[in-house]
């Protein structure tokens, strides 16, 4: 995954080492030239990025907005490290929560269906994700009919297209569609582009419900990680309604979510 230079290889580094510095010596020669070093520091403390992370997330939904059955559950893939994987172990990411889901949605009769949603997106390995994530299902105890991939889309608008032509054959119409949190919004209007209204279950959320304190003002490369993960969002939806690939509507907050508790 892109963001993962973002966490110093396990490392302190130089970079990192001056976010720390910033707020304890702010009258230092070395921060006086470097004007940017106050931005860098509120892009990598709690304090400042999660309610960012909230706003784009939008907030966690009741159960009553699930409904009770689901002709289709859609996971959009991009939770696997490809060049870490082979057929007989799988290197996941955080995302990994999309595809249990999925997995339990079937598991538990609330979809008859599950679609995984995507190809490679890694331009040196052009092994189908979805192909390897149908494995892993059937292996924790989906049966083989159930199961259903696209296998050929490589980006979120590709997702909503190739996933529209077979739900379209398929003739499904209760769908609920599976992602995470902070790409959501994006994954939504996408699929609205293409006349598609599924309810939406967002998963693997990177807000945190902390209360402001003397530690939200540290940096974290985790945190930092997170807001790359934002900017890189962000930026996605500006360039897609440049291009025309997503459906105009309002904030992520605004659009229906349903989120079922892993109880």
């Amino acid at each position: 995954m892109w963001a993962e230079g973002a966490q110093f290889n396990g490392r302190p580094s130089l970079a990192c080492l001056d976010l720390y510095c910033a707020p304890l010596w702010p009258d230092c020669t070395r921060c006086r030239q470097s004007p940017s070093r106050g931005f860098r520091y509120a892009l990598s403390v709690p304090f400042t990025v999660n309610p960012v992370v909230r706003w784009l997330e939008g907030a966690r939904p009741t159960r009553e907005a699930l409904r009770q059955h689901y002709d289709m559950a859609i996971v959009l893939t991009g939770m696997i490290h490809l060049r870490s994987s082979s057929t007989d172990h799988l290197e996941f990411g955080e995302a990994v929560e999309r595809i249990l889901e999925g997995i339990s949605f079937v598991k538990r009769g609330m979809a008859n269906k599950l679609l995984i949603v995507g190809g490679s997106g890694d331009l040196f390995d052009r092994r189908s994700e979805a192909g390897l994530l149908r494995t892993f299902a059937l292996e924790f105890g989906l049966n083989d009919a159930p199961v259903l991939t696209e296998e050929v889309s490589r980006n979120t608008y590709e997702n909503a297209v190739k996933a529209a032509e077979i739900i379209r054959a398929g003739q499904y119409r209760d769908l609920v569609l599976i992602t995470s949190a902070l790409h959501t919004y994006r994954a939504a209007a996408a699929f609205h582009k293409q006349g598609l209204f599924p309810d939406l279950y967002p998963v693997d959320f990177q807000s945190r419900a902390e209360r402001a304190n003397l530690f939200t003002l540290f940096p974290s490369a985790r945190i930092l990680t997170t807001m790359t993960d934002v900017i890189h969002e962000l930026i996605g939806v500006v360039l897609y309604r440049l291009q025309g690939y997503m459906a105009w509507q309002e904030h992520a907050l605004a659009i229906r979510v349903t989120r079922v508790p892993l109880d």
